[in-house]
């Protein structure tokens, strides 16, 4: 079973909660790009720093960085290509799903323009601080729902994993991206080690 380490932007007073035994909280925003569930930056403690730091910038809270390994177990993981092959499949399914929600589910398409990646319908920019933030309601309704699907045919998924492209890439014509990350959703708590507060080691 592969384990990987996951890194948790936060606070120092929730950090500190969390490493004394508190559980995580699922994320219940409707564009969050991985669907339901707590998540945590791959291998990338910087990232999830620069994150926190962003999220809390305005509360007075110091930010902080949980670290976790996450066993991932029941794995819907877009890391791989057989992943594609299954949701593309049930796709039709989702579009007969969503043809029947009032209002519709939308979602601005993503961007790649002489080295940029940004929103249809936004500004290119290379500061994190100023720029639109990035919603992802169809990728977030197409998995919530397909989670869903698996569980009725008896099977839990208990993280999902990507993979995004952002940010700016290392010149014009690169496919390296300063942003880009891998993410994990983690659906299950008992996928996860006993947190600690990553010290920037």
């Amino acid at each position: 079973m592969l384990i990987v380490k996951g890194y948790h932007g936060t606070t120092q007073s929730r950090a500190r909660e969390l490493v004394a035994g508190s559980p995580f909280e699922f994320s219940a925003n409707s564009g969050d790009w991985l669907g339901r569930g707590i998540y945590f930056w791959q291998d990338a403690p910087g990232r999830a720093l620069v994150w926190a730091r962003y999220r809390h910038r305005d509360s007075g809270e110091t930010p902080a960085v949980v670290e976790v390994e996450i066993t991932l177990e029941n794995c819907l993981d877009f890391f791989d290509v057989r992943t594609y092959r299954e949701v593309r499949q049930r796709y039709p399914e989702f579009q007969a799903f969503e043809s029947r929600l009032d209002p519709p589910i939308s979602q601005a398409a993503l961007k790649v323009e002489k080295g940029k990646a940004f929103l249809d319908g936004d500004t290119p920019t290379t500061d994190i601080r100023t720029r639109k933030a990035i919603h992802n309601y169809r990728d977030r309704a197409f998995i919530d729902w397909y989670v869903e699907v698996l569980a009725n045919r008896g099977y839990e998924v208990k993280t999902v994993r990507g993979i995004f492209l952002d940010g700016t890439a290392l010149f014009t014509e690169s496919f390296l991206f300063d942003w880009s990350h891998a993410q994990i959703a983690v659906l299950n708590h008992d996928v996860l080690s006993p947190p600690k507060i990553w010290n920037g080691g």
